[in-house]
């Protein structure tokens, strides 16, 4: 038993000067190869316990100039973690001695307790992935250019950039703190959406989250198809645009109804029963279209004020121009008694107006159109990139004619591949808007009715798909 407290005692201290050392004087390097190794400026104390361990295995082994020469020096303080399974798992970028390279070189290091297993993950490894599964190599290569871009604070030569936030997944009294980075890239202003990217950063049994930034923040490593680390999950993307990339999220909503992501927005939608009862009402009026039938629907207001049409046609719903004085928007839903089951061009233009005008309460406003499909939603997901689409809307000409080509398109049979061909329209588009879907039921008499919202994604090519949500 002694054998055991003095071990225990002489790690706590090992640990101590550990944590000392690793919160050091900011710029502190040293002259040597190993030092500059070893530099653990702004790592954790799990880092810095990896470090002690690489450094004995350096005396006997001298492993260092070989990995350098191979692959770089470790960036110990951008390190970032993630749980997987019973193990913590650090990915610790890699900087080459290459001048003006990216992250080219991402370790691994998964601790249990009774052991911890490291692996270098390359951009080769990713790109040969690629190579085997087909693809565009952004699942198996999106890590590198995320530490680029929040080790180096460059910019990577792919073009690529990220939006992030922290959506919501609650599991009873406990809540997962997961983050999502959404890729887009691209050269020339023509940039292309590349997915979101997902992993589980820990956990809390609070409503209130602690604020992630910093070395505990979690931000990068492997998607599951690279063969590496598997905390992390990615699919083709939703349709936001985002900012420029350097600035992570920082702080979690206190409160989890305002996650902003598809997944979070599709289930504050179904958790409101006022408007799922109101969606239900405009359902019902359409599925009994009669010839002359008027367009129909509301505006809610962040003062709970209901707003009606004053005007209704059947291609047009107007409203009295001093009923939203003052007010911001939280719900703007109409009815297409006949029509599409999504926004017409008008209703686009409708949208980006009140966008422009500072109407809309951009964090929970959400978008519908019902029709004898179901209900069509848009919410906004970025508003940087929303607000870029609103101006084209509203002054490039070339946005009309990408939208009655998408409009237009043929052999797009059933109202999956509908909704998936404006996806695809405001993902080409970098709108930063995402689609929720409320499909209709039936019942045992074959009475229709709409349920919950599922947030939609397309491949490109009209073809849906359901986020994965939990």
């Amino acid at each position: 038993m002694r054998k055991v407290f003095l071990a225990y005692c002489l790690f706590s201290l090992f640990l101590l000067g550990c944590f000392y050392a690793c919160v050091q004087e900011e710029g502190f390097i040293g002259n040597s190869k190993v030092d500059r190794f070893f530099n653990t400026v702004g790592a954790d104390e799990n880092v810095c316990w990896i470090t002690e361990q690489l450094k004995q295995k350096n005396d006997s082994s001298d492993f260092v100039s070989v990995f350098v020469n191979e692959y770089g020096y470790p960036l110990w303080g951008k390190a970032h973690w993630f749980p997987e399974g019973e193990n913590t798992v650090y990915a610790v970028p890699v900087k080459s001695t290459v001048p003006d390279s990216e992250i080219n070189s991402i370790w691994f290091f998964s601790m249990g307790q009774d052991s911890t297993i490291y692996r270098i993950y390359t951009r080769d490894m990713g790109e040969s992935i690629t190579t085997r599964v087909g693809g565009d190599g952004v699942e198996e290569t999106w890590m590198f250019d995320y530490f680029t871009i929040n080790a180096l604070y460059k910019t990577p030569a792919s073009g690529i950039s990220f939006a992030s936030y922290i959506p919501d997944a609650e599991t009873r009294n406990v809540y997962e703190v997961w983050k999502c980075t959404h890729a887009f890239a691209g050269v020339g202003g023509l940039l292309l959406d590349k997915g979101w990217h997902c992993w589980l950063d820990g956990y809390t049994s609070s409503m209130t989250l602690i604020d992630p930034s910093g070395t505990n923040g979690g931000t990068s490593g492997t998607s599951g198809s690279s063969g590496s680390s598997g905390g992390f999950t990615s699919g083709s993307g939703a349709s936001g645009g985002g900012n420029n990339g350097n600035n992570d999220t920082t702080t979690v909503p206190q409160d989890l109804d305002q996650d902003r992501s598809p997944c979070g927005s599709a289930k504050r939608l179904s958790r409101n029963v006022t408007l799922k009862s109101k969606v239900n009402d405009l359902f019902n009026a359409v599925q009994n279209y009669r010839v002359g039938d008027t367009e129909n629907g509301w505006i809610k207001t962040t003062s709970d004020k209901y707003v009606y049409p004053t005007k209704k046609e059947a291609e047009h719903v107007g409203y009295a121009g001093t009923s939203l004085s003052g007010e911001k928007i939280v719900e703007q839903y109409h009815s297409h008694p006949a029509g599409g089951p999504y926004p017409s061009w008008a209703d686009l233009k409708v949208l980006a107006t009140r966008y422009q005008r500072g109407q809309i309460d951009v964090a929970n406003f959400s978008y519908g159109v019902v029709s004898s499909m179901g209900c069509f939603t848009l919410v906004i997901t970025s508003e940087n990139a929303f607000k870029g689409f609103a101006e084209k809307v509203l002054n490039d000409p070339k946005m009309k004619d990408k939208y009655d080509i998408m409009h237009g398109k043929k052999d797009i049979n059933g109202v999956d591949a509908v909704i998936a061909k404006f996806i695809d329209y405001l993902k080409d588009s970098l709108s930063g808007l995402d689609v929720l879907w409320n499909n209709a039921s039936y019942d045992s008499n074959s009475n229709a009715t709409l349920g919950a919202w599922e947030a939609k994604n397309s491949n490109g090519n009209a073809s849906i798909s359901n986020y994965n949500c939990n």
